[in-house]
Formats: structure tokens, sequence, C-alpha cells
């Protein structure tokens, strides 16, 4: 069962809204539905408790179970997720990549589908202990190799996904600007051009650099 591969995890939860100017990296399902990845939000405008997550972890929806929302835990500074989010922590960490594979299954999908309750179709949760009691044949050799092999591959995706989010960021940013008049086509090519070499030797990052751009 899948609870036979996890270890039970002291949760760490806080208030964003009782640090209200600091920016959280705040991983909600509007956020994931929007790019896979976080939002940069002010505590301010977070109104409820949220988990701290950790780089060993990887997070299964518990709302509507049938929307698949699966993410990597990564490291980063004022990383917080949804308390809709099931925290699942591999017992060993060389298998991180195996789990999140496996969570992202359609039979997982479709366990918790089957397994969720609730009064109304769009309000359905699985809950976590039911969520733990997935079965699936199992041999950790096999999931440590299967995860050496994976773990690139989807480290690669997840940068992928950042950068994405932070370009998104950006143009959400820049386009208002565009459509009032206070920043030119012209002057985008321009600091495109100007940036794209350094972004390509790593002398900037999507994640800084440009975002402050």
């Amino acid at each position: 069962m899948l609870k036979d591969i996890l270890t039970e995890e002291d949760l760490k939860q806080i208030n964003p809204y009782a640090k209200p100017n600091k920016v959280y990296k705040h991983l909600s399902f509007p956020s994931y539905d929007a790019c896979g990845s976080y939002f940069e939000e002010k505590g301010e405008s977070i109104r409820s408790n949220k988990i701290v997550v950790k780089q060993e972890y990887v997070l299964a929806a518990k709302l509507n179970p049938w929307i698949k929302r699966i993410a990597w835990g990564i490291d980063i500074e004022d990383l917080i997720c949804s308390t809709e989010f099931v925290v699942l922590c591999p017992n060993n960490e060389a298998i991180k990549p195996y789990l999140f594979e496996l969570v992202n299954q359609t039979s997982f999908i479709d366990y918790c589908t089957t397994s969720s309750t609730g009064t109304s179709h769009s309000q359905r949760r699985v809950k976590p202990d039911i969520m733990k009691l997935y079965q699936f044949p199992y041999n950790e050799d096999v999931a440590v190799a299967f995860s050496q092999i994976l773990k690139p591959i989807i480290e690669k995706s997840i940068t992928s996904i950042d950068q994405i989010r932070a370009l998104t960021k950006q143009r959400d940013e820049l386009l208002p600007l565009l459509m009032n008049g206070q920043v030119s086509i012209n002057n985008l090519i321009k600091q495109r051009d100007e940036l794209l070499p350094l972004l390509m030797n790593g002398q900037v990052s999507l994640n800084s650099d440009l975002s402050n751009g």
C-alpha cells in the first residue's frame, strides 16, 4: 500500500496573513491550474493557513481528485501550499521520483476519484488516510533504479514549468503597460535582445532578473 513507502511527517502550517507585506510563493489550485506552479503573493491576500512545503514532498490534491493536481516539492524559501493538498513524504528520498510518477498514474487518480465523498459532485474529497491505502506492486530496488532514470527528466520538466511561470508573470505585468502606451514593442524587443544572451550563458535567471526587469 502507498502508506508503506511513506513516512509520517510533522507538517508545519503558517498563517501568511499575519505577515501582510511578506511575499510568499503560494501553490494554490488557481496557480497550479494556470501554470503548474506557484504564484508570488503577499500575505495580506492569503486568508487561511497554509502548509510549508519541503523539498522531499510530493503533493496530491484531495479536493476533486479527478482533476489531476500533482506537485513536486522544491527547495526554495517561503514555498507554501493549500491545505487541499495531501503531503506524501517518501520513507526513502531515493524513491521520490517513483512516488511522483506513481501518483500521476491514471489508476491512482481513478482510485482517489471513486474513494472521494461529499455533498455535491463539485466539492468531493478523498480522505488522506484512504488515499494512502492505494495498493500497487512494489519492489524497492526497482523503484530506486527507476527513480535514478526518472529524476533528471522530472527536474528538467519542473525547471521548464518554473520558466513558464516567470514568463507568464512578466507578460501579465507588461501587457497593461503595452496597452496604455507606457512601453512599446520596440522597447520590449530591445530588452529581449539585450537579456537573451545573458540568459543563455546563465548571467541572469527568469526567476529573478527578468521578473524584476
